[in-house]
């Protein structure tokens, strides 16, 4: 799945962000086309085996002002298959729920993405704000690193910026 993934859909979704960024695509194509591997990673992920209750637990989500959860569909994919036990919140997940989801849950990790640009004080702020709220967790964060490059990246969280960073959180 990793090649799949590296291979295929990563460049599928960048050409797919090139042509939407440049006006040709419009936003049913783009819709269509990332429905169709949404489609396709649910099917996978339900295709795969329940976690054993003793399992390590990782809690993903997308924060309240990004919809993009494709990443995070195939973080959940690998996890799951990695035999950990997956909370999966999915986009548009808003602070106070995280917060009480954790609370509920107590996962031993967060894992969640940054994709669309927003003003970098913004982004920091909720960076800062996961980093406290959450310090007794390992925290991962993943995304465009056009956006990642540009934040002071807490030390209690780890920044992915390649596939081959995740395997390292699967240990």
């Amino acid at each position: 799945i990793k090649v799949s993934y590296e291979e295929v859909l990563l460049p599928l979704l960048n050409r797919v962000g090139m042509f939407w960024s440049t006006n040709s695509m419009n936003p049913a194509q783009e819709h269509f086309i990332t429905n169709l591997v949404i489609q396709k990673l649910q099917a996978a992920i339900d295709s795969l085996p329940a976690a054993p209750e003793t399992s390590k637990s990782v809690l993903l989500f997308v924060p309240q002002n990004e919809s993009h959860e494709i990443g995070l569909l195939m973080a959940k994919y690998i996890l799951k298959n990695a035999g950990k036990r997956v909370i999966y919140l999915g986009a548009r997940v808003p602070f106070g729920n995280l917060k009480e989801t954790v609370q509920q849950c107590n996962p031993d990790s967060l894992l969640f993405f940054l994709i669309q640009v927003h003003p970098f004080e913004e982004i920091q702020d909720y960076l800062d704000k996961v980093s406290e709220e959450f310090n007794d967790k390992f925290i991962f964060v993943s995304g465009f690193p056009y956006i990642l490059n540009n934040l002071n990246i807490p030390d209690n969280i780890t920044w992915i910026s390649k596939p081959a960073e995740f395997e390292k959180m699967l240990e």
